[in-house]
């Protein structure tokens, strides 16, 4: 395969803590990783900081490059290369915070803000359809595809992430249902 091009765009990121340099050779690119991480940065963390490092570059052959801080994939479109992106940085990220305990679903809280629901099940059993319907019905969002809980006040924590629906059909099936 041909070389991939020399990232151009590079911001920081923090995620629960865990802080990296996420680069794009391409504004479009580099637009489509800060919507996927708005509530995690492009921050500020000054200059020579030693960070682990992601970038998605394109070959000559108009195919995808995910550097994952090492680990390399070669995608043929960049929805594929954006979503493995985001499961690397949020795994490493969910590595270091050993003091949450951490579920596969969807977190939410009540429209009185006094409970807090985590919806659990397998993969592809609605939990995050269900949990947008919710959100339209006034919960709030903590989380979608990982609960977080802390160990000592058993208190749910937030983190913000776009929902993960399988297809457009979806979203718009349940507003259809819902209004």
């Amino acid at each position: 395969a041909p070389a991939a091009a020399a990232p151009l765009y590079l911001d920081a990121y923090d995620v629960l803590g865990y802080q990296a340099a996420i680069g794009a050779s391409t504004v479009e690119v580099r637009d489509a990783i800060r919507r996927i991480f708005q509530g995690f940065g492009p921050v500020d963390l000054g200059p020579g900081m030693n960070l682990p490092r992601y970038t998605i570059t394109t070959t000559e052959a108009g195919r995808f490059v995910l550097d994952a801080n090492g680990a390399s994939q070669e995608d043929p479109d960049v929805s594929t290369s954006l979503s493995a992106l985001e499961w690397y940085v949020v795994t490493n990220a969910l590595v270091e915070r050993t003091d949450l305990f951490q579920l596969h679903g969807a977190a939410l809280c009540t429209p009185a803000e006094r409970a807090g629901l985590i919806i659990v099940g397998d993969s592809n059993s609605g939990k995050s359809t269900l949990g947008l319907a919710l959100t339209l019905r006034g919960f709030t969002s903590f989380s979608d595809d990982v609960a977080l809980v802390d160990y000592k006040t058993l208190e749910l924590q937030p983190m913000k992430r776009s929902f993960h629906l399988r297809s457009e059909e979806h979203t718009s099936e349940l507003q259809s249902r819902l209004h």
